[in-house]
């Protein structure tokens, strides 16, 4: 087929060449559950729950971890003995490469999905990272709460967008920042009427929607997922949604649980990271963490934080079994 599309012999070698490094190094070893120990996460437990089809791809972050720590060592073998030149080589990679490599591993990903699920197709394994325990979380925030509407940053590839529209059919707003990937995600989920994706940046994306006064007024379920890179949107997202709306639970994905280290987040992912404490001087916004150990989870488990309004957090502990306040 590359032949056909005018890509010369000796280029599709090249092609062919590259593309199997970058499967090597991201997929195939994701799938041979390599332990690791990333600079962005915490370490990944070595049992894993089996997947199938398009659930097989671990979450952004997890790809992330894997991606940087087997390049890293590579470089330690290259460069073993010289530590100063090592460790200049790791300072390039992360700050001036990391964009790059990103776009690669979202290529894999994206020709995957093209190929095997090219629309979203409702199963157990999908969306929320293919968790129970945290899909089990959101159903009971949803039937509790009976939010009118949920806002998600970082779209992504669509599947926690497509479950979320499926399992509660109300209506969705969505930002993916990556082109590419807002337009697969858009194609995935055609078919989903309840569902609206924005090709925008998330802290941008939630300064448009709180221009709108009737749904500021709504009881809004966000599940925020945008924390992707070297940019890092997470703060300046709660910081507007508490300072606009009155009725709202925040999900974030990645997030640290302080008491159960089987669970992976991001260096992001943490209370002191997102400022808990002026949060809630300012706003009287509470912390809730899952009641389920990393243990019970669905494997690799990865944490998540639950932030509720003042109003919400005074009623959550008699209604939502699933969460426990911190």
């Amino acid at each position: 087929m590359l032949r056909r599309c005018g890509i010369k012999a000796h280029n599709l070698g090249l092609l062919q060449n590259l593309w199997a490094a970058i499967s090597f190094s991201t997929l195939a070893r994701f799938r041979a559950g390599i332990s690791i120990h990333a600079t962005i996460m915490h370490p990944i437990p070595s049992r894993k729950r089996p997947h199938s089809g398009i659930a097989a791809h671990p979450p952004r972050a997890l790809q992330e971890a894997h991606f940087w720590t087997n390049h890293h060592t590579f470089y330690e073998r290259m460069f073993k003995g010289n530590t100063g030149l090592n460790k200049l080589i790791v300072k390039i990679r992360d700050h001036f490469l990391r964009d790059i490599l990103n776009r690669l591993s979202d290529v894999e990903t994206g020709i995957h999905v093209l190929v095997h699920t090219p629309l979203y197709d409702h199963s157990q394994e999908k969306g929320f990272n293919g968790l129970g325990g945290r899909k089990s979380i959101f159903c009971d925030l949803l039937k509790n709460f009976n939010f009118s509407k949920i806002i998600e940053t970082g779209t992504y590839l669509g599947d926690t967008t497509g479950y979320m529209a499926t399992v509660s059919n109300v209506p969705i707003r969505s930002c993916e920042k990556n082109t590419h990937l807002f337009e697969l995600a858009k194609s995935r989920l055609k078919d989903k009427k309840n569902v609206d994706i924005f090709n925008m940046d998330s802290r941008k994306f939630l300064h448009k929607l709180k221009k709108d006064s009737d749904l500021i007024q709504d009881r809004c379920f966000f599940y925020l997922d945008a924390h992707w890179g070297k940019d890092v949107p997470l703060k300046e997202e709660i910081e507007t949604i508490a300072s606009c709306w009155d009725s709202y639970i925040i999900m974030i994905d990645d997030f640290k649980v302080p008491d159960d280290d089987g669970y992976l987040y991001g260096s992001y992912g943490t209370l002191e990271a997102i400022g808990i404490e002026d949060l809630h001087r300012k706003y009287g916004l509470a912390s809730f963490f899952p009641v389920l150990k990393s243990a019970d989870e669905d494997q690799p488990s990865i944490g998540c934080t639950v932030l509720l309004s003042k109003k919400l957090a005074e009623i959550a502990p008699a209604r939502i079994k699933s969460l426990r306040k911190f």
